[in-house]
C-alpha cells in the first residue's frame, strides 16, 4: 500500500496498490511481517538478506519519501510464496526485484531448511539496451553460480528474465533451468 513508482521514459509512473481498491477492498489485504503461515508447509517469506552484489538492478523503481522525494526502491516489502516440497523449499516470486540470490538465502535461513528451487522472473531484461539485459553480461552467471553454491537445483525463469540472461544462465545452469512457457507443467 506504499507509495511505489517507476520512472519510465515519459516520466513517474505509480505502480503500487491503488488508494481507491486499498480503501474499497480493505477487508481483503492482510498486511503481514515476517514469515507468515497460510498453511501446513505453506508461507510468504520476506527478502531480509540485502547483498548489494545480488540485488536486483531495477534503478528505475522508486519509493516517494517526501513531495519530489523519491529513494531507490530497497524492496523489503516483498514476499515470497514458498512451499515445503519432499525435496525441499520451492521459492515462487515474480520479478525477484530484492535478487533471487538475496531471496534464497533469507528463505532458506528463515525457514532453515534447503531451497530445492525457484520459480518466477529474475528481472534482468531491458528493453532499453541494445543486449537486452538490465545488468552486466557477467551477472546472470555470477547468479547462477550463486544458486548451485546454496543448493539449488531447479530454476524455471521466464518474464522479466529476457532471452539474453536465460542463455547466459543456460551456460550454468544446463538443464536445471528451464523456460516458463504458456501451458508448460511441472511436478515438484
Amino acid at each position: 500500500g506504499g507509495p511505489y513508482f517507476a520512472r519510465d521514459p515519459d516520466g513517474l509512473r505509480f505502480v503500487g496498490i491503488h488508494r481507491e481498491l486499498w480503501r474499497e477492498h480493505r477487508e481483503r489485504f492482510v498486511p503481514v511481517e515476517g514469515v507468515f503461515s497460510l498453511g501446513e508447509g505453506i508461507w510468504l517469506v520476506p527478502c531480509t538478506v540485502c547483498d548489494p552484489q545480488f540485488t536486483g538492478r531495477a534503478a528505475n523503481l522508486l519509493y516517494k519519501r517526501g513531495e519530489d522525494d523519491f529513494l531507490p526502491d530497497d524492496y523489503r516489502h516483498e514476499q515470497s510464496l514458498v512451499f515445503d516440497t519432499p525435496r525441499g523449499l520451492a521459492v515462487f516470486n515474480s520479478c525477484s526485484h530484492c535478487g533471487i540470490v538475496n531471496i534464497v538465502k533469507s528463505v532458506g535461513e528463515q525457514l532453515n531448511r534447503p531451497v530445492f528451487a525457484v520459480v518466477g522472473g529474475l528481472h534482468m531484461f531491458s528493453t532499453s539496451t541494445l543486449s537486452g539485459l538490465n545488468c552486466p553480461p557477467e551477472y546472470p552467471g555470477q547468479v547462477a553460480r550463486a544458486l548451485k553454491e546454496q543448493g539449488v537445483r531447479r530454476v524455471y525463469t521466464g518474464h522479466c528474465t529476457g532471452e539474453t540472461a536465460l542463455a547466459l544462465l543456460r551456460e550454468e545452469l544446463g538443464d536445471a533451468l528451464i523456460p516458463l512457457t504458456c501451458g508448460l507443467t511441472f511436478s515438484l
